[in-house]
């Protein structure tokens, strides 16, 4: 075992082993939140925020489909990234300005089952919004095949805006990159268009640009408000990713096995911030789906209450 390798091995040995501190001190943290508003309530000071936000929704006809047809290749803790993801692209669509209709197709077997025992609710989601359909795209939109468009790294073809009259497809893997085209060949097969979003036209990256799906979907939303590639890309990549300096090649194969260390070590972090990032968004999903289903029976989003914890604790945001 390599140097590398017993660092990380311990790393998550480390991790693993503070696994209830870090439950108790989110039960903790929640329960001085709920705390703060009972006295904010009390006192006639509270005021509940904006669900949404404060300009007026349009919604775009254009349409985004997660391809759910590679469950077999992800192992259990990808496939609950997995679901971690769908629910950040189902709260980004909720928030945005010109939300889009959403479809997760191929939706069945593992991820449909980690959606059933991690977030029980995900049925009374809007359908305006997103829909769960268990038949792949090609079957689903067999009539618009012309219209399909897979969006994938390993295109040759750059995109250089959206056409709202097409179907644009993310591939729904977490895979750290194990699995070289694979959406790519997938559409070549079934004669289906490509294409990859013009990141290194816009910035510079200092890792591969392999993004996660919600990654993807959330330039998707960014881009249709602002029709800006450079602000679309910088408001949702993590900082890491950028090359500071344009001109520190050669530096940086010098220094080649520092920086790889340094970024495990960024993951690491990462990963505990995105903890905090993953619990916020499900408080979202919990909140807006209490409010749109409030005349259906309130034990639901209790179940839901309950699962959000599990999730948070066992996602981890897979960056490719």
């Amino acid at each position: 075992m390599s140097k590398r390798q017993r660092k990380k091995k311990m790393r998550e040995e480390k991790w693993e082993a503070s696994a209830e501190e870090r439950r108790l001190k989110r039960i903790k943290k929640r329960k001085e939140i709920k705390e703060k508003r009972r006295m904010e309530k009390k006192m006639g000071i509270f005021k509940k925020p904006p669900r949404r936000r404060e300009c007026e929704q349009i919604p775009s006809p254009m349409r985004v489909v997660i391809d759910e047809s590679f469950d077999d290749l992800m192992m259990e803790k990808e496939i609950k990234s997995m679901v971690s993801q769908i629910t950040h692209c189902y709260s980004y669509n909720r928030q945005s300005l010109h939300p889009v209709k959403l479809y997760c197709t191929s939706f069945g077997s593992k991820t449909k089952a980690a959606f059933e025992d991690k977030v029980s609710d995900y049925e009374r989601w809007r359908k305006s919004e997103i829909i769960f359909e268990s038949k792949p795209y090609e079957k689903f939109f067999e009539n618009e095949k012309e219209n399909l468009v897979y969006l994938t790294a390993d295109s040759p073809n750059t995109i250089d805006t959206f056409d709202e009259t097409k179907i644009y497809i993310i591939g729904g893997i977490v895979d750290k990159n194990r699995y070289k085209n694979l959406t790519l060949e997938k559409a070549n097969k079934q004669n289906i268009a490509t294409a990859r979003l013009p990141i290194n036209e816009n910035i510079k990256m200092s890792s591969r640009k392999v993004l996660t799906v919600n990654h993807m979907f959330k330039i998707i939303v960014n881009f249709l408000e602002t029709k800006n590639w450079e602000k679309s890309l910088m408001d949702v990549l993590p900082q890491r990713k950028f090359n500071q300096d344009k001109n520190s090649a050669s530096e940086s194969k010098t220094n080649d096995s520092d920086n790889e260390s340094k970024v495990n070590d960024e993951g690491e972090e990462d990963h505990n911030n995105n903890e905090n990032s993953n619990e916020e968004i499900l408080e979202e999903v919990i909140s807006t789906s209490t409010i749109s289903n409030s005349n259906n029976d309130h034990s639901s989003t209790s179940n839901l209450k309950e699962t959000s914890e599990s999730i948070v604790t066992n996602t981890t945001t897979e960056e490719s």
